[in-house]
């Protein structure tokens, strides 16, 4: 991905007036027309580059939507100021409108790409990657925003009049329909991992979009649609993955993340990761991660970090019973720390330096623990005291993979070898035992002859456990029809006096006290976020949402 962020978005705003009133307001100084432009093949590469790189912007996958847009039952924001995760804000709040203009702004540069492609002399192969990366990157933001706030204007021309701004929000329905005809189109265009440049880091792979397909078709199964035909295509998309053999769990979860802090691109593992490592010596501005959610901590050297994202007991505990010392399943306490830190070197120069700077947490305080999967002291050169990070982002991961065909397996046929084998291969890595040296492999799978009912509990648990402060969480309750439902049991949680290993909780001086003010406002509304108050005065044509 170095070679896409290099390229600059000024080649791109030419083109661009936009769906919002932001977009609509931008007047480049350097104009250029489509059809200025579009005359070489390297014009169209930087447009889909441009395009690629909105996706670094702080509210699309930088650190905002991920830790200040959602709230659930494995982390929460530990802010009093109002964000998206703190439920009831207005749907006036300009952060709603930022990350809504965002989505239709690179959707603008992908549809003016799509429509002056055909005219650019290039070879036939390259103009159908690019297509195919195009058609991908829409389908793919399309999906996010169908699910965040349900129907909504699809666009699928370039807007060429500053004046049209009234669509009507296109059913869900149809949405989802159009996101699967572009990504399927997608899929048979775009080149295999294999290809330098494709997969991980870089652009979709053929095996990123079949799991991008999986994940859209697996949310289709549940609420609003429950369409559950669509397992079956979950099934089939990611036997495609597994078939390929060109993907693998990482035999050590942790080091899974030290690569996404490192720059260390393992396509096995990461099929998707969006990149914010350094280009030409520099990390690109735009990420937060770990900086946001990372353990406080003002010590530079050892990652800055505002710790704005804690984990919930609940989380701590579905690990297995809590102690201080003492899991088999590594990924608690390195999704949990169990740690804060103190002042110490002026750089970490070797683990031991690390470990003497960690102050451990008491066995009654769960609720005061960070979320600790992207440590910003595994980075290169962190330069996160001016809220800078270059840890790489996870989209999707080899371990959905398996969880999702276990899901759609068990589903179809029950718990059968095929989706004990999936799940089990998630938790053996998560107990160590692919690690060298490892004895008693079977002590970490799921008991043979669950009910199928049991099985998808338990696989409930076993996403909730590897994907925690993933962003997934959320999408996963809601499809489920467990969302409101769980984040009131959260609130019982935080709040029950006789609850042990609690410590102060949600009382005025705990990191949860927030979280009680905000999870106490959780109702049905909150399945879907509030269009922009900025958007209906301009698009009278969009009703807002029920309830806001």
């Amino acid at each position: 991905m170095k070679k896409i962020f290099a390229i600059s978005l000024i080649t791109i705003t030419l083109l661009s007036t936009g769906g919002c009133k932001k977009i609509l307001d931008t007047k480049p100084q350097d104009f250029l027309s489509p059809d200025q432009f579009f005359t070489k093949p390297e014009d169209a590469t930087a447009a889909l580059g441009a395009a690629w790189q909105m996706l670094t912007k702080r509210e699309m996958y930088g650190g905002y939507y991920q830790f200040r847009y959602e709230t659930t039952d494995d982390a929460y924001t530990n802010l009093s100021a109002a964000f998206p995760a703190n439920l009831g804000i207005p749907a006036s709040d300009t952060q709603w409108a930022t990350r809504w203009n965002y989505m239709y702004q690179t959707i603008q540069y992908i549809n003016i790409l799509l429509a002056n492609l055909p005219r650019v002399p290039m070879d036939e192969s390259q103009r159908g990657i690019i297509k195919g990366e195009g058609l991908f990157l829409r389908g793919f933001l399309y999906y996010e925003m169908v699910k965040e706030w349900g129907p909504i204007p699809m666009r699928l021309t370039p807007t060429t009049d500053a004046t049209d701004v009234n669509l009507a929000a296109t059913p869900i329905k149809d949405v989802y329909a159009q996101v699967l005809k572009d990504l399927t189109e997608a899929e048979a265009l775009v080149p295999a991992a294999t290809v330098s440049n494709y997969g991980g880091a870089g652009y979709a792979a053929k095996t990123t979009v079949q799991a991008i397909l999986a994940r859209v078709c697996l949310n289709m199964t549940g609420y609003p649609l429950n369409d559950v035909s669509k397992y079956q295509d979950v099934k089939n998309w990611t036997q495609k993955i597994i078939d390929s053999r060109l993907h693998s769990l990482n035999p050590d979860f942790i080091q899974v993340f030290k690569n996404y802090a490192a720059g260390i691109i393992d396509k096995k593992e990461s099929l998707w990761e969006i990149d914010f490592n350094y280009v030409s010596g520099n990390s690109n501005p735009s990420g937060s991660i770990g900086f946001l959610d990372g353990i406080k901590n003002n010590n530079v050297p050892f990652g800055s970090s505002v710790g704005q994202y804690n984990v919930t007991r609940k989380l701590i505990l579905a690990y297995g019973p809590f102690a201080t010392a003492g899991t088999k399943d590594l990924r608690r306490d390195f999704t949990c720390a169990p740690f804060q830190w103190k002042g110490g070197p002026s750089a970490p120069n070797s683990d031991a330096d690390i470990e003497a700077n960690k102050v451990y947490w008491p066995s009654n305080m769960l609720y005061e623990r960070y979320f600790a999967k992207f440590r910003l002291y595994w980075a290169p050169l962190p330069n996160a005291a001016s809220q800078q990070s270059p840890i790489n982002w996870p989209v999707v991961r080899y371990s959905d993979v398996l969880l999702m065909m276990a899901e759609a397996e068990n589903y179809i046929n029950g718990p059968t070898a095929l989706a004990y084998s999936c799940i089990n291969q998630v938790r053996e890595r998560a107990w160590g035992k692919m690690l060298p040296g490892a004895t008693n492999i079977a002590e970490a799978d799921e008991p043979i002859g669950m009910t199928k009912d049991a099985f998808q509990q338990e696989l409930q648990m076993e996403r909730f456990r590897e994907l925690a402060g993933e962003a997934l969480r959320r999408q996963d309750l809601i499809r489920w029809g467990i969302f409101v439902p769980t984040i009131k049991a959260l609130l019982s949680d935080i709040t029950d006096p006789t609850a042990p290993a609690e410590g102060n909780r949600g009382g005025s001086s705990g990191q949860a006290y927030f979280a009680v003010q905000n999870l106490a406002k959780v109702t049905d509304r909150d399945l879907l976020w509030p269009y922009p108050t900025s958007e209906l005065q301009y698009n009278k044509l969009l009703k807002q949402n029920p309830g806001w």
